[in-house]
């Protein structure tokens, strides 16, 4: 009877614990790359943001400006998209219903000609939604995959402080 114990049953359960052990690595891998598709998306959206408003606006400085952000918003998601290929994962471009609803929110709140400061303030509060958005999903990522997140977060929290500062400066100037 103990030879049986050693036998054939005691392989079938390091089979079934190598199999478990593998769905759960998947498991985690998947929520791994669920987590970094929700951060590329908002990463996408960014860029259309700023886009929309780029076009919008006749100042130059103030468009190289918002150029410049928005290249580093491009360079986070090649960044995301070549993580997210190398965990094995599949990179989502789709927007889906909540981000079509934001754009197209955007979309209505930027018709027409727009002020130089009402387009600042309506970037900031898209950059600080967005940071904030992804700040909640920090805590389901790994240390690799936290480390390039927070990398992104540094430059998007510069970006705020950057936003804010031409705020206040035109926001000082329409004061006298």
């Amino acid at each position: 009877m103990l030879a049986w114990l050693r036998g054939p049953p005691r392989n079938c359960v390091c089979r079934a614990m190598l199999m478990a052990t593998i769905v759960l690595e998947v498991s985690v891998l998947d929520k791994q790359v669920d987590v970094l598709n929700k951060v590329l998306i908002g990463e996408h959206m960014a860029i259309d943001f700023y886009n929309m408003i780029i076009e919008k606006l006749d100042n130059e400085d103030l468009r190289q400006l918002l150029v410049q952000i928005q290249q580093q918003h491009e360079k986070h998601v090649l960044n995301l998209t070549q993580r997210i290929k190398d965990i094995g994962g599949s990179v989502e471009d789709d927007l889906g219903v909540k981000g079509m609803l934001a754009k197209s929110m955007f979309k209505l709140q930027t018709l027409g000609k727009l002020d130089e400061l009402d387009a600042l303030m309506t970037l900031y509060d898209g950059e600080d939604k967005g940071t904030a958005s992804t700040e909640n999903l920090m805590d389901q990522l790994d240390q690799e995959n936290k480390k390039l997140v927070e990398e992104n977060l540094s430059e998007d929290h510069d970006h705020l402080k950057i936003l804010k500062t031409i705020i206040s400066q035109m926001e000082g100037k329409n004061l006298h």
